[in-house]
């Protein structure tokens, strides 16, 4: 096995290799130390060398997404997005949220997804158009 071309393929195949173990690894601590992510949808993804960790809210509540956030010191964003379906003419749109923190050169990234009422989507509107900083009043 002196081919270079194969030499090299095999040495990418160890990175990934290398990466995947330091994805698990990283898994494993957080759940050890923050057992309550426990109730996440995990994904992983590796690349090359590197990797990632997706914690997935399985709820349209994101009811578990501020209690991650918190636990793991990430700021999450918003996005809203108005409701593309007529199925469910209960909810007028949705906010989805994300965040992402490394630990140990592995991408942890939250996400999560909640279903907004008429009155909640108003709100949300109204928040984000607001002045940073300004009073309502």
């Amino acid at each position: 096995m002196t081919n270079p071309e194969i030499i090299a393929y095999l040495a990418e195949i160890q990175a990934m290799e290398a990466a995947a173990f330091r994805v698990g690894q990283v898994g494993r601590q957080l759940l050890a130390k923050h057992p309550a992510l426990a109730s996440a949808r995990l994904a992983a993804t590796v690349y090359g060398d590197g990797g990632s960790l997706q914690l997935d809210d399985p709820t349209t509540g994101a009811v578990e997404m501020d209690k991650w956030a918190a636990l793991l010191g990430v700021e999450l964003s918003r996005r809203l997005k108005p409701r593309t379906t007529p199925e469910y003419p209960q909810w007028v749109g949705s906010a989805h949220y994300s965040g992402q923190i490394k630990i140990d050169g592995v991408t942890v990234e939250l996400r999560g997804m909640r279903l907004l009422t008429q009155e909640q989507w108003d709100a949300a509107r109204a928040a984000e158009t607001a002045p940073a900083g300004g009073d309502a009043a």
